[in-house]
C-alpha cells in the first residue's frame, strides 16, 4: 500500500470515529475506589459490573452529569458542624482564643482520614462548649499544612493555650477522643525533648513551666504531674535534656530537679529548686 492510500485511509478512519462519538449519546461514571475516584466516558448505555465492591455512579448523557457534578458528596463532610473549619485566616486566632484544640490535618482522598472523620465529629458534639475541635484539609490549605510539616493523613495535633503539646496518636474512636481531651483539660504534664519545639514554646503567648529531671519517670515526674493539676492555667513540660534547659537560661550542670517557670505577661524566667 502506498504511503499516499495508507494516509487516506487513516484519516477516512478518524473522521468516521469523530462521527460516532459525536452522535453516540455517551455516559460519564464515577467509579470510588479506596484511594480516591475516576471518571470514565463509554459510549455504551450500561457499563459491564465492577467486581471488587466498586460503587459505579451512572449519569445519562455528558451534559445531565455536568449538571450534577457540583452535587457529589466529598469526601469529609463539609457542612457547618460542630468540627470547626480553620484555614490561613483563622487558624492562629481559633488556637489562641480557646484553651483546649484538637486539630486535624487530613486529606480528602486519605482512606484513614474518612474513616475518622464521624468518630471526630462523634467526639466534638460531645465535648461542644468544653473543647474545640477543629480541621483542616491539607489539600486546600496547603501552605498551613506545610507550616505544621504535615507529612502524612490523619495528623492530628493537641493545643493548650496556642502551644501545640503533644500529637495524638491514640485510638481514633469517639470515647477515646473524649478521653484524651478530659484528661488534658484537668491539666497534665508534657515532654520536652527536642531544640524546635522549645524555640517556639519560648515565644509563645502562655506561662509554660519546664522541670529539668534526672529521669522521665520516677517520684520527681509524679511530683512534677500533681504540680500541673493543681495550676491547669500554666502548661506544664519536662526533659532531661541539658541543651533544652539552657535554652530556658537552666544552668546544665545545676543540681537537679530544678524548674523555671515562663511568664506570659512579663516573658521573664524564673528559676526555682524543685522539690
Amino acid at each position: 500500500m502506498s504511503t499516499k492510500a495508507y494516509l487516506l485511509m487513516l484519516s477516512t478512519t478518524i473522521f468516521l470515529l469523530f462521527i460516532l462519538f459525536r452522535l453516540s449519546p455517551f455516559c460519564v461514571y464515577k467509579i470510588d475506589y479506596d484511594g480516591g475516584y475516576v471518571l470514565c466516558v463509554s459510549v455504551f448505555k450500561k457499563l459491564p459490573p465492577i467486581s471488587y465492591g466498586n460503587t459505579v455512579e451512572l449519569s445519562d448523557s455528558y451534559n445531565s452529569f455536568n449538571d450534577q457534578k457540583h452535587k457529589l458528596p466529598p469526601a469529609i463532610d463539609e457542612k457547618e458542624d460542630v468540627v470547626v473549619k480553620l484555614s490561613d485566616k483563622n487558624f492562629n486566632h481559633v488556637i489562641a482564643k480557646n484553651q483546649h484544640v484538637m486539630v486535624l490535618f487530613y486529606a480528602p482522598w486519605s482512606p484513614q482520614s474518612k474513616k475518622l472523620a464521624p468518630e471526630y465529629e462523634a467526639a466534638a458534639t460531645e465535648l461542644k462548649g468544653k473543647s474545640v475541635l477543629a480541621k483542616v484539609n491539607a489539600m486546600s490549605v496547603i501552605e498551613l499544612a506545610k507550616k505544621w510539616r504535615i507529612q502524612a493523613y490523619p495528623t492530628v495535633y493537641f493545643f493548650v493555650n496556642g502551644v501545640r503539646v503533644n500529637t495524638y496518636y491514640y485510638s481514633r474512636t469517639k470515647d477515646a477522643i473524649v478521653n484524651y481531651i478530659k484528661t488534658k483539660m484537668s491539666g497534665d504534664l508534657y515532654t520536652l525533648m527536642k531544640i524546635e519545639k522549645a524555640e517556639h514554646l519560648l515565644t509563645a503567648e502562655s506561662t509554660i513551666a519546664l522541670g529539668f529531671l534526672d529521669s522521665l519517670k520516677g517520684t520527681e515526674n509524679e511530683k512534677l504531674a500533681a504540680a500541673s493539676k493543681l495550676h491547669p492555667d500554666v502548661i506544664f513540660f519536662q526533659t532531661t535534656r541539658a541543651d533544652v534547659a539552657k535554652m530556658f537560661l537552666i544552668d546544665p550542670e545545676i543540681k537537679r530537679p530544678a524548674l523555671v517557670l515562663l511568664e506570659k505577661e512579663s516573658k521573664q524566667l524564673s528559676h526555682f529548686a524543685l522539690f
